[in-house]
């Protein structure tokens, strides 16, 4: 646009062009500094560099002009300012977002360890599964929540865990897997199932007056895995229609395996019990048999009235002669013998050991008024005392038993 030449005045001279430019720059650096406190409202440093230079060329404009280009600053400026608050309302709204799925992620982390801690911590496996079933209806918001484990024949679901709002208790109860559509799908198939209605479901058909009678509208069933295959399922049933994001649905699935490692756990530990056991009873046995080998190796016979015998056998190491000791005090006590006779024939080594506890054996039998009679005595069994310089003065002795039972009983 061309401007009036009685509107303008062009300087001549150099002095009236420099005082032009110096009028020009004082209102340039006004309206600057003007736009800039404006400007920092928004914050955006690449409009600030754009107004600076343009506000460089308006000392060629006049008033109006440099005012109908101010009215445009301004505008921007509010446009600005509109799209800077959107971005702030934007900014909290992701904000409260982020915190809100923090919140579930630190809700379910508590959870998962709530759980670990009690699979960590209980053996008994009804208890755990009764424990996971009451933190899953409470973390989840449902009214009931149920574990059934996988028979033996693979051909029943069995209720070991299980909590209601009303008290009532399906634990025990059997659950058929063939011709139930539902367990097929997540016992053999084995993934999720997430039934919307219950009630009108063609895959519970077998059970809609069941469901329609307790209230029951959504199901949300979840495959237990072990070693690559189904041992049981999750099971979460609701009142109301209930929809499950992927969070929840992947939370779940760590929770089957936690209830999975506590089936191996039990297992294991099972196992390990009934070796325990198998252990205890086969070392009962052999502690019974041991001690029936005792008494038949230490037998007591009673002769007479007052005579018992006990005829050794074999070798008398230090467990065996300790026994021999203990029979032949007590049967002297219980039969009021005054007469005990050992018969060593059958000892097939007599050394410095053996001597010590017939020795003994007198000893203690005389401490209970009764004397000991050795019979027995071989020549080689002579000759081995007498080298051993063992002295069996206090003990009557004779070559035979025949000749100590007609001793002894005369």
């Amino acid at each position: 646009m061309t401007r009036p030449m009685s509107d303008q005045r062009i300087p001549h001279t150099n002095a009236e062009k420099d005082g032009a430019d110096s009028e020009t720059r004082t209102r340039d650096l006004l309206i600057t500094k003007q736009l800039l406190y404006q400007l920092s409202y928004v914050g955006t440093a690449s409009i600030l560099a754009v107004c600076a230079s343009r506000v460089n060329r308006w000392y060629a404009w006049d008033r109006n002009q440099c005012a109908s280009y101010q009215a445009y600053i301004w505008c921007t400026i509010a446009r600005l300012r509109c799209h800077a608050a959107l971005r702030r309302c934007r900014s909290r709204y992701m904000m409260h977002e982020d915190l809100a799925t923090l919140r579930q992620q630190l809700t379910y982390a508590a959870l998962l360890n709530r759980i670990m801690f009690a699979t960590s911590a209980m053996l008994d496996l009804p208890q755990i599964f009764q424990k996971i079933c009451e933190e899953v209806a409470a973390a989840f918001d449902v009214p009931q929540a149920g574990i059934a484990l996988v028979d033996e024949d693979r051909r029943n679901l069995r209720v070991i865990g299980y909590t209601s709002p009303t008290g009532a208790t399906a634990i025990g109860a059997m659950i058929p897997i063939n011709g139930n559509p539902s367990s097929e799908h997540v016992v053999h198939g084995g993934e999720p199932l997430y039934i919307a209605d219950a009630q009108t479901d063609i895959r519970m058909a077998a059970v809609h007056e069941l469901m329609a009678r307790m209230g029951i509208v959504s199901i949300l069933i979840i495959p237990i895995w072990s070693e690559g295959q189904v041992i049981g399922t999750l099971g979460l049933d609701a009142y109301t229609p209930r929809i499950y994001s992927d969070a929840e649905i992947a939370t779940i699935e760590q929770i089957c395996a936690a209830a999975s490692h506590a089936v191996t756990k039990a297992q294991v530990y099972a196992a390990a019990h009934a070796e325990l056991e198998r252990r205890r009873n086969a070392e009962d046995v052999i502690r019974q048999q041991t001690a029936a080998l005792r008494e038949r190796s230490t037998p007591l016979l009673v002769l007479s009235e007052h005579v018992v015998l006990m005829p050794l056998i074999g070798v008398l190491d230090t467990e065996r002669a300790q026994q021999v000791i203990e029979v032949l005090l007590i049967g002297i006590q219980e039969h009021q013998a005054r007469t005990a006779i050992l018969d060593i024939t059958g000892v097939s080594v007599v050394d410095t050991h053996t001597a010590a506890v017939l020795i003994r054996a007198a000893q203690a039998t005389r401490m209970l008024g009764a004397r000991v009679m050795l019979t027995g005595i071989r020549p080689e069994v002579a000759q081995t005392l007498i080298g051993l310089g063992i002295n069996l003065q206090d003990i009557q002795t004779t070559a035979s038993l025949r000749q100590g039972i007609a001793l002894a009983l005369r």
